[in-house]
């Protein structure tokens, strides 16, 4: 008995080491140097897809080497006009006029609005810069076109309200009061709720009317998402919101036929449900038949600029209680914060230090197409090409830098 034991045991662990090994050579054949490579874009790629998103976490300088590098060659490639936004609309519309104005002043001020968030950061500046001038060389100007909800903030969209108020001459003090208040205010809310019941007898412009709508439903949307009770709530809400906010500008900008790439925090760019809740992606794919592509970045050994508001407080005893933000290793992909995923090691070690590679999983022989490898709790329905198409590891990236003082 002992002895047979023994045999599955031993026979087991050759499969698994096979397995193993499978993994590795397919990952080894496919991978590419990102900073070597001319062309990293698949020619199916720009051939057969409407929309392609770059799925990273925020944090990480190397996301802007990576987000850059594939909007230069995708913009060289398919001449195309829309970046779509991890950010609302209104904030959109007031990027692409400094973008186009080269109004470095104010980007910094647009920047500033966002402190305490992610994209305050020097990179995000000097990502800004570089579109300026990518534009300059390009007669069709790369423009931003945001479908989010405003979850860095409502002062955008408020303001954006005003000037079409007062371009029909009118005044509103106490929506000019509102400014950045919606959180746990319910009398601003009533007063945008009422608002919006309101708009249904203005006389606007059609366009005009369009847009005080959306920009009032876009604030109350909001309001829901952040009055969830959960993480997994606040998903469900603001990527249904996303992808209802897509199909409203997708019609009035006449997006259908446009090819676009984004770059968006990972979670949204998974074209399949993970958790119940279905992501901005998978409701493209799915709903509106949208041939979408996924590049998801990984990352090992590399620190990531985290919001002090979203690390538990056990982790701040020895560290500043003044500062804004923190750099930290939570965030890497073999990083039980992150969850578990199967094969992420092999991943990880065919990577070599201080660099960016790139792993196509979708040839034939994948192992990635008939696996659920490299997602966190899994669904066996699915498997790794479901969800993403093209693995970017970066390894040893520095974090991003405060656009200011790392104060609170």
């Amino acid at each position: 008995m002992k002895q047979l034991i023994l045999f599955f045991s031993i026979y087991l662990l050759t499969i698994n080491c096979k397995a193993q090994d499978s993994i590795v050579d397919y990952l080894n054949l496919v991978k590419q140097e990102f900073s070597l490579q001319e062309q990293l874009i698949p020619d199916s790629v720009v051939e057969k897809y409407n929309i392609v998103f770059i799925g990273e976490t925020h944090g990480f300088n190397d996301n802007y080497k990576v987000a850059y590098k594939l909007i230069k060659e995708y913009k060289s490639r398919t001449d195309f006009t829309y970046l779509l936004a991890e950010m609302d609309w209104a904030t959109s519309q007031k990027l692409n006029s400094y973008l186009l104005n080269e109004d470095t002043t104010s980007l910094k001020g647009l920047i500033d609005k966002t402190k305490s968030s992610p994209a305050w950061c020097k990179e995000k500046y000097d990502f800004y810069k570089k579109l300026i001038n990518l534009n300059r060389k390009s007669e069709n100007k790369i423009l931003y076109v945001g479908v989010d909800i405003p979850a860095g903030g409502i002062s955008n969209t408020v303001c954006r309200l005003i000037e079409i108020k007062e371009k029909y001459g009118e005044a509103d003090a106490k929506l000019d009061s509102i400014g950045n208040n919606i959180n746990s205010n319910q009398e601003n809310i009533r007063y945008i709720k009422k608002l919006y019941e309101e708009s249904k007898n203005k006389s606007y412009g059609s366009e005009d009317l369009f847009e005080y709508r959306y920009h009032l439903e876009n604030i109350l949307n909001y309001s829901s998402a952040i009055h969830t009770t959960s993480d997994i709530g606040w998903d469900k809400v603001r990527d249904s919101c996303i992808f209802d906010n897509y199909k409203k500008l997708e019609s009035q900008l006449h997006l259908k036929n446009q090819k676009m790439i984004g770059v968006w925090g990972y979670s949204h760019t998974l074209q399949e449900p993970t958790d119940g809740v279905r992501w901005f992606a998978a409701n493209l794919k799915d709903a509106l038949k949208k041939k979408v592509y996924t590049y998801r970045i990984f990352y090992f050994d590399s620190k990531c600029m985290i919001s002090e508001k979203w690390i538990p407080g056990l982790l701040k005893i020895t560290k500043s209680k003044k500062k804004l933000y923190y750099n930290l290793n939570l965030q890497n992909d073999d990083n039980w914060v992150t969850g578990t995923k199967e094969k992420v090691k092999e991943l990880r070690n065919v990577t070599p230090k201080n660099s960016i590679f790139v792993y196509d999983l979708t040839h034939n022989n994948s192992p990635f197409k008939s696996n659920p490898f490299l997602i966190v709790n899994r669904d066996l329905d699915w498997n790794t090409t479901d969800f993403f198409q093209t693995a970017i590891v970066v390894r040893n990236s520095k974090p991003t830098e405060p656009f200011g003082i790392n104060k609170k």
